[in-house]
């Protein structure tokens, strides 16, 4: 099973870690998409005003992401995901009861500082700062079972809203938030069990900050292309002469191929992250170029389960990547910053595709998108990891770790 790797200690945080996941994902990420068409029908909103409430949220997250990486590098992530699970769980309650724009924005402000607290970056760092020679395994697990929140999450916030209303149903799922995620996030290890961190700059002032800016500079350019990909998939295999229902239909397949690819880079684990992200960037770039190359159903098949395990893969691999390059010092704000960086470029991306395709056509604007992913992986090319080993005998602290 894949919970046994690792220590006792390891597996309760994991798994404690899981559910936290699970439930923050569950609640406030995957509802939003099953009360809209209640909402509409109720306030009478326009669709714009709908989406800007969630993508406020997304904003909030992503601000504030340096801000939590720096506080779990210095505190640990206890009483930061309590936080979280207490701002999300009363921003779904007041979006429960908004009745005009200003409450209804106010509810997902408060969600997206739910999501800085809870979701995947604050969980990574909290794995890291306690685990760092063991954690390509814990944060697998981590990123497999909050794959599952959707499956869990969605139809039970379809039967509630059945039976109670989307109101209704918004109180519950806040209820579950604090309820569920509360008393776990407590049981994470406290700051004084994780003082084996050093937090103090990392590395030379001139060279990390050089090697950082290369990073996210990369990750940037294929944050954007990615996340035009996704934004524009089912057009495009429109465009290549697939009927709707069936383009939507392939598309989905791209869920299933994540989680192959997270289980692909578990198997992986004696590679460098760093050489897999270049491939795997390099991969989706040649997958991207089937059904210009070849048209048909299984050229699109290909392409979509292709570029569902390779982006799938990433979401492992940049944690990782993060910690080879960097080490254990600083990797929460080193993770927050990145966030925050990729945050604003995948907000630009699918309205700097949609100009290309105006501009370009679909066959040379589709292409652009496989070359920036090409300039990401050779941009990584430049970068080396940390003279500090990653995987460390387990108990084992490097030279500096224990502070007074």
């Amino acid at each position: 099973m894949l919970l046994i790797s690792g220590g006792r200690e390891l597996r309760r945080l994991t798994a404690r870690l899981c559910l936290i996941e699970l439930v923050a994902w569950g609640v406030l990420y995957y509802s939003f998409a099953v009360y809209l068409a209640a909402m509409q029908d109720e306030l009478g909103w326009s669709s714009a005003t709908f989406a800007g409430g969630f993508s406020l949220a997304l904003l909030v997250a992503g601000l504030a992401a340096p801000i939590v990486g720096r506080w779990i590098d210095r505190h640990g992530g206890r009483r930061l995901m309590v936080a979280g699970a207490l701002a999300g769980g009363v921003g779904v309650a007041v979006w429960s009861i908004a009745h005009s724009p200003p409450v209804y924005f106010a509810g997902w402000i408060l969600i997206g500082a739910g999501m800085a607290g809870t979701l995947y970056t604050p969980a990574f760092a909290t794995i890291v700062r306690s685990h760092p020679g063991e954690s390509r395994h814990a944060i697998l697990v981590v990123t497999l079972i909050g794959a599952l929140a959707s499956t869990l999450f969605m139809p039970l916030a379809s039967g509630l809203g059945e039976s109670l209303g989307w109101r209704g149903g918004l109180l519950v799922l806040a209820a579950v938030m604090v309820a569920v995620i509360t008393p776990l996030a407590l049981g994470l290890p406290a700051p004084a069990a994780d003082k084996a961190v050093n937090t103090a700059a990392p590395g030379p002032s001139g060279e990390v900050p050089g090697r950082f800016r290369l990073l996210a500079s990369s990750l940037m350019i294929a944050d954007a292309a990615g996340v035009a990909v996704q934004a524009y998939l089912v057009l495009f295999l429109v465009e290549r002469g697939l009927p709707l229902a069936a383009a939507a239909g392939i598309a989905g397949l791209a869920g299933a191929a994540k989680i192959a690819g997270r289980l692909a880079t578990a198997a992986g684990h004696r590679i460098s992250a760093l050489a897999v992200m270049r491939l795997s960037l390099l991969l989706t770039a040649a997958v991207l170029l089937l059904p210009l190359l070849q048209a048909g159903t299984a050229a699109a098949i290909a392409m979509v389960l292709g570029i569902g395990a390779t982006t799938g893969a990433r979401t492992i691999l940049r944690p990782l990547v993060v910690l080879e390059l960097f080490g254990r010092r600083d990797f929460g704000r080193s993770s927050g910053l990145l966030q925050l960086c990729t945050a604003l470029t995948k907000a630009a991306g699918p309205i700097a595709f949609g100009l290309l395709l105006t501009a370009l056509g679909w066959s040379w604007a589709w292409s652009l998108l496989a070359l920036l992913l090409v300039a990401s992986a050779a941009a990584m090319h430049g970068l080396r990891p940390t003279p500090e080993p990653m995987l460390e005998p387990r108990g084992a602290l490097a030279p500096g770790d224990l502070s007074p």
